[in-house]
C-alpha cells in the first residue's frame, strides 16, 4: 500500500501526519475550507489495502457499524486501491495515548472500562461483528465509554464469526495494561497481576490469568467475565445500540438574516497484521487458481491466456498511471488510467480515473466515468453508491438523486446509509417532505442512530416544523451528548423560534417578551454546551454570541465572537456582529473599524453596508 507523505492529498484531505497502525495506516488530516464551510477541520483517516478485504466486499457495510461500539464513519471511498475510512470529528483522547500518560490506572475506572468492553464484545458476537481489542485501536470518550476504529461486518475481515477466546485473550492482555503498567508479551510468562496491585479481587485476577492462557481451551467464556464484572460495578450505565453511517452535514437557513453552516470542526491463532495478509492472500491465490483451471479446462487456454495478459497490460497501466500522479504528471496519469480500462475493465481502476479527473477539476468527466462504471456493474449498489457521493459531493444532485435510488434497490431497500445519504440529497434539492420521509425511512431500519434524527431536524427546521425539529434534534443529543453539531444545531433552532414569537402579531408585548427571552436562554444553553464540545469552533462561538446579546449580556457576546473572529478572521459575518456588540455597548469608533472589515471581505454585502453607513459621521 502506497504510503502519503506530509502535504500530500487525500482526495479533499491534506495530510498533516501519520501513523502506523495495528492493520494499515492512520492518518491525520485536513480539509481546507470550502464555501460550505467557515473554517478547515481535521480528521483521522484509516487506510487499508483493498486486498485487505474479500473479493466482492460491499464496505459500504462499514457504515452500518454501532456507532456506541465503533467511532462512526463519516465517508469511505477506494482511491489508488487503497480503502480510506474517514472518520468524523474526533470527540475523546486516542486511549494508547491516555494509558501512556494515566496508567497504571485506578481499580475502579479499570472496571468501568473492563464492562464497557466486555458489553461491547457481547454485542459484536451477536450482531456477527468483529475488531481487534488494543489500546491502538481504542478511542476514550468524555465519559469513559471506549469505541473501536478499526471493524465491522465478520464477513469483511474474517470468514468466521468473532473469535470469543482471542478477543479475551486481547481484552486481558489490555485490562492487564491498565492495571499494571506491563505489556503482556508473546511467549514470556506472565507475572502475577497482584504482584503489582493488592487491591485487584482474587476472582478478577484469577479470570484475567486464565484469559492470558497460551492455550484457548484453558481460558473462559466471555459470559463468565461479563457476569463478575456487572457484578462487581453493578451502578456502571449500559451503553448497548446505536448504529451509524455519519456524514458531515451542512445546513443553510438563515437566523437573523445570517446563515447555518454548523460543522463538526477470525482464527485460533492471535489476529496479526501478518496474519491477515496471509490469510486474505492466501484466500485470493486460491480463488484465483481455481478460477484460473476451471476456466482453462471449460473455455479453452487460449482465451485464458489472452484474458490474463490484458490483466496484466492493464494492471502496469494503472500502476504507471499512480507513478505519474506522483511525478505530478496528471494528464499522462489520466491516459494510462484509461487506458486500463479500455485493456481489463475494473471497479478500482474506474474510480481512480474518477479521481485523477476530480483532482483536475473536471468534474463532469469524473461523473462520466462513475456512469459508465456503473455500466460496467450494473449489479453493484456500492458501486451507484459511490456515484451517488461523487456527484453529491460535486453539487450534482440529480444525478446523485438517480444513483442512490438504484443503490437501494440493488440492495432491496435494506441499508439504511443510502436512505440517509437520499435523504441528505433531498435536503439540498429543498425537497424537505421528501427528504423527511427517506430520512423516516433510515430511522426505521436503524432507530438509534443520531445523525439521522440531527439531518432530519434538519429538514424540519427548513420545512418550518420547529417543533418537530427540536424533538430530532434532542433525541440525537440524547443518545450522543457530547457531538457539538446536535447542541448547536439545536440553539440555532431555538433562536428561529424566537424570530417565531418576535413575529407573532398574536401576542401582546410583555407576553411576548418573556417568550422570546426565554427562546433566547435555551438557545444559550444549548450554545454553552456545544462549546463545552468544540471550543474551537468559531460558529459556535459566533452563535454563543448572538445568544448572549439577545439576553443582553453584552461583555458575554463580545468575548464570544472575539473568539469567534480569532478563529477565523476571514468571515465578514463575525465582523458584522462584532460591530453589532460594539454599537450597542457605545463604541461607535471600533463598531465602525468592523464593519468596515465586514465590507472589505464582502463588498457585495447590502446588509454590511448598509451597517457601515449608519455609523459613519
Amino acid at each position: 500500500m502506497h504510503m502519503k507523505e506530509k502535504g500530500q492529498k487525500i482526495q479533499q484531505y491534506v495530510v498533516l501526519n501519520r501513523f502506523p497502525f495495528i492493520q494499515g495506516l492512520l492518518y491525520y488530516v485536513e480539509q481546507s475550507s470550502t464555501d460550505e464551510t467557515s473554517s478547515s477541520t481535521t480528521r483521522f483517516i484509516l487506510a487499508l489495502d483493498v486486498s485487505s478485504f474479500p473479493p466482492g466486499s460491499d464496505i459500504t457495510s462499514l457504515l452500518q457499524r454501532n456507532s456506541q461500539v465503533f467511532f462512526p464513519i463519516e465517508q469511505i471511498f477506494i482511491e489508488d486501491g487503497v480503502v480510506y475510512q474517514v472518520f468524523e470529528k474526533m470527540e475523546g483522547t486516542l486511549f494508547a495515548f491516555y494509558l501512556q500518560k494515566a496508567g497504571p490506572l485506578p481499580l475502579g475506572e479499570v472496571l468501568q472500562l473492563l464492562r464497557n468492553t466486555c458489553e461491547h464484545l457481547y454485542l459484536l458476537k451477536e450482531n456477527k461483528h468483529w475488531t481487534i481489542i488494543h489500546p491502538e485501536n481504542m478511542c476514550l470518550g468524555s465519559k469513559h465509554q471506549v469505541r473501536f476504529f478499526l471493524g465491522g461486518p465478520v464477513e469483511l475481515f474474517s470468514s468466521t464469526e468473532l473469535n470469543e477466546s482471542e478477543s479475551l485473550h486481547q481484552l486481558a492482555s489490555t485490562v492487564y495494561t491498565m492495571l499494571t503498567g506491563k505489556w503482556v508479551k508473546q511467549d514470556e510468562t506472565v507475572e502475577s497481576i497482584r504482584n503489582f496491585r493488592k487491591d485487584v479481587p482474587l476472582e478478577l485476577e484469577n479470570l484475567l490469568m486464565r484469559s492470558l492462557s497460551p492455550d484457548p481451551s484453558r481460558r473462559p467464556v466471555l459470559q463468565d467475565l461479563l457476569k463478575w464484572v456487572r457484578q462487581a460495578n453493578p451502578n456502571t450505565p449500559l451503553q448497548l445500540v446505536a448504529e451509524t453511517p455519519p456524514t458531515k452535514v451542512d445546513q443553510h437557513k438563515k437566523v437573523e438574516s445570517q446563515p447555518i453552516s454548523p460543522k463538526p470542526v477470525k482464527t485460533k491463532k492471535p489476529f496479526t497484521k501478518q496474519r491477515l495478509a496471509i490469510t486474505v492472500g492466501g484466500c485470493i491465490a486460491l480463488l484465483v487458481t481455481v478460477a484460473f483451471v476451471v476456466t482453462y479446462f471449460f473455455s479453452g487456454g487460449d482465451k485464458v491466456n489472452a484474458n490474463t495478459t490484458q490483466a496484466k497490460q492493464a494492471a502496469t497501466l494503472y500502476q504507471e498511471s499512480k507513478q505519474a500522479v506522483k511525478d505530478k504528471q496528471l494528464n499522462q496519469a489520466i491516459e494510462k488510467a484509461d487506458k486500463a480500462i479500455q485493456t481489463d475493465p475494473k471497479e478500482e481502476y474506474y474510480l481512480h480515473l474518477a479521481n485523477l479527473y476530480k483532482a483536475t477539476q473536471r468534474n463532469d468527466k469524473s461523473i462520466e466515468t462513475l456512469k459508465k462504471g456503473t455500466e460496467k456493474f450494473p449489479e453493484s449498489p456500492s458501486m451507484f453508491y459511490e456515484l451517488s457521493s461523487q456527484a453529491f459531493f460535486n453539487k450534482d444532485y440529480d444525478i446523485a438523486k438517480d444513483a442512490i435510488q438504484k443503490a437501494i434497490t440493488l440492495s432491496d431497500g435494506k441499508l439504511s446509509g443510502y436512505f440517509y445519504l437520499r435523504g441528505r440529497i433531498e435536503n439540498q434539492m429543498r425537497e424537505y417532505d421528501k427528504a423527511i420521509q427517506s430520512l423516516t425511512k433510515a430511522i426505521e431500519l436503524r432507530k438509534d442512530v443520531p445523525n439521522y434524527y440531527h439531518e432530519r431536524a434538519i429538514a424540519s427546521f427548513r420545512n418550518s416544523k420547529l417543533d418537530e425539529a427540536i424533538k430530532d434534534e434532542m433525541v440525537a443529543i440524547q443518545q450522543n451528548p457530547t457531538q457539538g453539531k446536535y447542541d448547536l444545531t439545536l440553539g440555532i433552532i431555538y433562536l428561529e423560534k424566537r424570530e417565531e414569537v418576535q413575529k407573532s402579531p398574536s401576542l401582546v408585548a410583555n407576553v411576548k417578551l418573556q417568550q422570546m427571552n426565554q427562546w433566547a436562554q435555551k438557545a444559550l444553553d444549548a450554545f454553552k454546551e456545544a462549546a463545552n464540545d468544540s471550543p474551537k469552533d468559531p460558529d459556535v462561538q459566533y452563535y454563543r454570541s448572538v445568544a448572549h446579546y439577545y439576553c443582553k449580556e453584552y461583555d458575554s457576546a463580545l468575548t464570544a465572537i472575539n473568539l469567534a473572529v480569532q478563529l477565523n478572521p476571514e468571515n465578514a459575518l463575525y465582523h458584522y456582529q462584532k460591530g453589532i456588540v460594539q454599537l450597542t455597548t457605545n463604541k461607535k469608533a471600533d463598531a465602525t473599524q468592523s464593519f468596515t472589515k465586514a465590507v472589505q471581505l464582502e463588498p457585495n454585502s447590502a446588509l454590511y453596508q448598509q451597517a457601515l453607513q449608519q455609523v459613519k459621521p
